[in-house]
C-alpha cells in the first residue's frame, strides 16, 4: 500500500513539471506569435496565453496540495487538447509541434490524476518541503 501512495506522488510530481511545462511553451509560442508578427488569429494567442495560465495555476494548486486541486486537473485536460488541436494546424511549424505534444502530454498527466489523486504519506509541510526539493 505505502508503494502505491508513493507511485501517485511521483504521478502528482510529474503531473506539476508538465504544467509547468506547458504553461512554459505556450508562453513562449504566445509571445513568439507576437514579436515575429505571425498572422496567427487572436483566438489561438488567447487560447495559448489561457492554457498557459491555468496550467500554471493548476502546478501552484497541486504543489501546495490545496483542497481544490482536483479541480484543476479537469480543467488542464480539458484547455490542454484544445491548445493541441489549435497548435496542430501549423503542421508545417516545428514550434507549433512541440507545444502541440506538450499540451497533450500536459492533458493525459492531469487525466491520470483525476482519476486519482495523489495521497502523500506524511504530513502535509512535509510533502510541500519534499516537493519543494524534488523541483529546485
Amino acid at each position: 500500500m505505502q508503494a502505491n501512495k508513493i507511485d501517485r506522488v511521483t504521478q502528482k510530481k510529474q503531473c506539476i513539471q508538465d504544467c509547468l511545462d506547458c504553461h512554459r511553451v505556450c508562453q513562449e509560442m504566445a509571445t513568439y506569435l507576437h514579436a515575429e508578427g505571425r498572422q496567427a488569429a487572436a483566438n489561438h494567442v488567447r487560447l495559448l496565453l489561457d492554457c498557459a495560465a491555468l496550467c500554471q495555476a493548476s502546478a501552484d494548486f497541486m504543489a501546495s496540495d490545496s483542497v481544490l486541486q482536483g479541480q484543476f486537473y479537469g480543467a488542464c485536460a480539458e484547455i490542454c487538447p484544445r491548445c493541441a488541436q489549435e497548435c496542430e494546424r501549423f503542421e508545417s511549424n516545428f514550434q507549433m509541434k512541440v507545444c502541440a505534444d506538450t499540451c497533450r502530454r500536459c492533458a493525459e498527466s492531469c487525466r491520470q490524476m483525476a482519476i486519482k489523486p495523489a495521497v502523500y504519506p506524511g504530513s502535509r509541510s512535509e510533502w510541500i518541503d519534499d516537493l519543494a526539493r524534488s523541483i529546485s
